[in-house]
């Protein structure tokens, strides 16, 4: 998501025509390409910390994944929390560390929606500015179709791996748990890279007709050749 977000800075700075894009070059370029880097990190960081397997997780999960997929827990890696450890005394106790865990990756979440939604909030804002500004209809209507595959881009990977994946790591901690909560976390994240370029090849017009065309929906236009030939007297 952390993408995204560099994704919406770029269309805003490009809009304002301020100059601003002057700040995605040289080293500056380096400094956003690092973004998602630095978050990869220390996304794996809390998992590696907080959400790693341990021998209690494993003995939860090990009959569940015999039961329903024929698997040994020694044949797998997971990633994973158990928010409810029994004691020795049977007493039922939350895990407070893996919940830290939970809450760490949600917050890196929730910054990069927040960041999202006002970027793009901008970015809506001066595109409905471009006609009062004397830019043309054909230019308005172009950077329209980008703001609506990026935002249509955006959406995607919300429902297709955000909100499946957030049910699945919460929904244990409501006692709601089911194994087919994880097989549909695990088809909408394997169908996200087949839709998420979807929305420019469909959204922008250029790219529409040019799949239309060749895929033979539609005809090819002619091209039209105009020489002109000017001559001045002296």
């Amino acid at each position: 998501m952390s993408m995204f977000v560099v994704h919406f800075v770029f269309r805003f700075f490009a809009l304002q025509r301020r100059g601003n894009l002057k700040y995605f070059e040289d080293w500056y370029f380096l400094c956003w390409f690092a973004i998602p880097i630095c978050l990869g990190i220390l996304w794996a960081a809390a998992v590696q910390t907080f959400l790693h397997g341990d021998p209690e997780s494993s003995g939860y999960m090990r009959e569940t994944l015999l039961e329903n997929y024929n698997l040994s827990i020694s044949d797998i890696v997971y990633v994973g929390v158990l928010y409810h450890k029994k004691l020795a005394n049977e007493t039922t106790i939350m895990n407070l560390k893996g919940i830290q865990g939970v809450c760490i990756l949600g917050a890196i979440m929730n910054i990069c929606f927040i960041l999202i939604i006002y970027f793009g909030a901008l970015t809506y804002q001066r595109i409905k500015q471009l006609i009062m500004e004397g830019r043309s209809e054909y230019t308005r209507k172009l950077q329209k179709q980008l703001y609506q595959a990026l935002v249509i881009q955006t959406i995607i990977p919300v429902f297709f791996m955000i909100l499946p994946l957030t049910i699945y790591f919460f929904s244990p901690l409501f006692h709601l748990g089911h194994p087919i909560i994880g097989d549909l976390a695990t088809f909408s994240c394997a169908m996200y890279p087949v839709l998420d370029p979807l929305p420019v090849m469909f959204v922008i017009d250029n790219y529409r007709l040019a799949i239309l065309e060749g895929v033979g929906c539609i005809k090819r236009q002619g091209e039209v050749n105009v020489n002109v030939t000017s001559t001045s007297a002296i």
